[in-house]
């Protein structure tokens, strides 16, 4: 059943966005989304992505906004990026490639302020069920790719 399951773990198409699933980047700033798909059955033709489910138009009136694609041996990757983001930039962006399931990153634009989720702290007890949970994931990984 292991072996199984690693053969459909090995063929099933990922799509992601790198650093998501919440993004936090200060005004002003460059904002870089990229959007990696391995594993396709065949290379998307097209990868869109939208802001608050509105497709984002490059032919805006706001300069700085541009999407490439690099089309590699094994993966397709969408580069998507925003020069010098405000605030109405903030919002939910998907990454949706032609055939394959989409994936979402919250962008949260920052005035200088400091998210509970970036400040850090004590690791207490928390750490044991990650350390757990990492450890079930590498051994997974181990079997999978040992086959």
């Amino acid at each position: 059943m292991l072996i199984s399951f690693c053969r459909n773990f090995r063929k099933t198409p990922r799509v992601e966005i790198i650093g998501g699933p919440e993004l936090y980047i200060d005004r002003g700033s460059r904002a870089n989304l990229t959007c990696v798909i391995t594993k396709a059955h065949k290379v998307p033709k097209h990868v869109r992505w939208t802001h608050d489910n509105k497709l984002v138009q490059f032919d805006r009136a706001r300069d700085g906004v541009n999407v490439k694609i690099s089309y590699e041996r094994d993966r397709t990757i969408s580069f998507f990026s925003i020069d010098r983001v405000l605030p109405s930039d903030s919002g939910a962006y998907f990454c949706d490639p032609d055939g394959l399931s989409q994936v979402k990153v919250i962008l949260h634009v920052l005035n200088g302020e400091h998210p509970a989720a970036m400040q850090t702290g004590g690791v207490g007890q928390a750490a044991a069920p990650v350390l757990l949970l990492l450890s079930a994931i590498i051994n997974l990984y181990s079997a999978c790719f040992a086959v």
